[in-house]
């Protein structure tokens, strides 16, 4: 996978939706490869916090709450974001909240089932 430009835990994901039978895969892998190179330039954090200011200002519905899980074993998660998201749960404490599954890589359903059900259970 490395030799064709692709990390192992694309190349897991990629397979995760090839039919054999078929030979295809469930999506079009040339438009995941032209928006992959893109997604580092997405301002996620920016995103969030949209989202949560925007239960200050919509007070007649709901207040939307996000519930982040991360993997504990996952590295992809930088210092830089890790702070970034911090510093919006403590600005959010009522709704922004992070969970880390410490066995958990990138894919915490499969990594964590019990721990991310348990989650699930809690906070729904």
């Amino acid at each position: 996978t490395q030799t064709h430009g692709m990390d192992l835990g694309v190349a897991q994901w990629l397979a995760s939706s090839y039919n054999s039978k078929t030979g295809d895969f469930g999506f079009d892998l040339n438009l995941v490869q032209d928006l992959k190179p893109e997604f580092a330039n997405q301002d996620f954090v920016g995103l969030l916090r949209i989202i949560l200011e925007e239960n200050k200002t919509n007070v007649d519905r709901t207040p939307t709450k996000v519930h982040l899980v991360r993997g504990g074993k996952n590295a992809a998660w930088s210092v830089q974001l890790l702070s970034e998201l911090e510093a919006l749960a403590r600005q959010f404490p009522k709704t922004f909240h992070i969970h880390v599954l410490p066995s958990a890589g990138h894919w915490v359903h499969v990594d964590d089932l019990p721990g991310l059900m348990e989650l699930f259970a809690r906070h729904s």
